[in-house]
């Protein structure tokens, strides 16, 4: 769509419960096919306008105009009736959209078990990965849902290969890697390189959810006390929003100067590029804009590509890394599992095998986390150097957080 177009969607229609859907009436049938920010950007102009009791049970795709009011329409469902987060919303759109164009494309309009069963045998023939092939019957879910169409049915007949076990597809870097991780060039300009190191160092120390968890973080987010103690708030968008506390597993990553700690980040790097753009967001683009996560997949993913040299790898990969390491210091399952934000061990147990096979080649007996932040000369590392020189160490501490964040004192 062109800008002007997608200008309109901010349409003054605030505080009409009476409609549903807000539609602007001026935005014509899209001949192509709509990029998914526009369809978010249409998404989320409206979704909070809507009561719950004004969105009906059922949809009819039929009288929807194109795909993009459509998916609208289905985003808004979504999440006022079936409860899914804007997070994974915007996930299922994204599917929704390539399964749009895909060679043997859905028709969402006329969804049949025939036309989706053939997508799938064309997809799967094509050796698609299972965790693809996962997102796009769930895709095919929430739509149907929202048509008030879904039952056991569709479940039982849109069969995918069975998943391996993930204890032996799972892959944790070594030590010696996430230093390697933490310490690539991902950027020529300075001040992006540093937030990107910032980011990855605080990925694999903290475990959260990437990348929604690292994007919502804020300024109001970082709890740093005078003696360096603290943590972090992160807010799970799989969660509807909910807020859980992230305890540093030592305070030197969360505080020091050595390393590209938040405290690092708050007094040295930030302070460069915000600007009016910035609202009270943590992490900002060199432009002053907050981080989004198509920014840190673009920018993250293909260098840990490189260096990992495994195409599994991902953003992803710094939370299972983090389990697996904060297990190797706990030794307790059910701790790792309430670090993570999971109420289950389930997910937890595979850790413990990956853990075993990492310890049976690591003639080392300092923990998993130590090691990836201090490489010893003998793997060819070198001793962190600080980023810069703290005047008398702690001395310099935060005033009550503001706006753009926490002010020397």
């Amino acid at each position: 769509m062109k800008n002007n177009k997608r200008k309109k969607l901010h349409s003054p229609h605030g505080g009409d419960n009476k409609k549903w859907y807000i539609f602007p009436k001026d935005v014509k049938n899209v001949e192509c096919l709509p990029l998914i920010w526009d369809i978010m950007e249409g998404f989320l102009s409206q979704v909070n306008q809507i009561k719950r009791t004004d969105v009906p049970k059922r949809i009819n795709p039929l009288e929807c105009r194109n795909f993009y009011d459509l998916c609208i329409q289905v985003g808004i469902h979504a999440y006022k009736r079936q409860y899914l987060s804007i997070n994974t919303i915007e996930k299922r759109l994204r599917y929704a959209r390539f399964m749009e164009r895909y060679k043997v494309p859905i028709d969402f309009f006329n969804l049949t078990l025939e036309n989706v069963t053939e997508h799938f045998d064309d997809r799967i023939d094509e050796n698609a990965g299972l965790s693809a092939l996962r997102h796009e019957k769930k895709t095919i879910r929430m739509f149907l849902k929202s048509f008030g169409r879904w039952d056991k049915t569709w479940n039982e007949n849109i069969d995918l290969p069975k998943e391996i076990s993930s204890e032996e597809n799972r892959y944790i870097p070594f030590p010696s890697t996430v230093y390697k991780l933490c310490h690539a060039k991902y950027s020529d300009d300075e001040y992006e390189n540093n937030l990107l190191q910032t980011i990855v160092f605080i990925g694999f120390n903290f475990g959260m959810r990437p990348p929604s968890e690292i994007v919502n973080l804020t300024t109001d987010d970082v709890i740093i006390n005078d003696d360096g103690n603290g943590y972090l708030i992160l807010t799970e968008d799989k969660k509807r929003g909910k807020k859980r506390n992230a305890y540093p597993h030592k305070k030197s990553v969360l505080s020091s100067f050595v390393f590209k700690t938040p405290y690092n980040y708050l007094v040295h790097w930030r302070s460069k590029v915000v600007n009016s753009k910035s609202g009270n967001a943590l992490f900002l683009r060199p432009d002053g804009s907050p981080v989004t996560e198509y920014y840190l997949r673009d920018r993250i993913t293909p260098v840990f590509k490189q260096i990992c040299a495994n195409k599994s790898v991902s953003l992803y990969t710094m939370r299972h890394t983090f389990a697996t390491y904060y297990y190797d210091t706990t030794k307790d399952i059910r701790k790792t599992a309430k670090r993570l934000g999971h109420k289950k061990t389930d997910t937890v147990d595979t850790y413990v095998h990956v853990l075993e096979g990492l310890r049976n080649q690591i003639n080392d007996n300092r923990s998993l986390f130590s090691q990836a932040l201090r490489q010893p000369k003998t793997v060819g590392g070198k001793s962190e150097k600080r980023d810069i020189l703290p005047n008398n160490k702690m001395s310099r501490r935060f005033s009550p957080v503001k706006d753009y964040g926490p002010a020397e004192i």
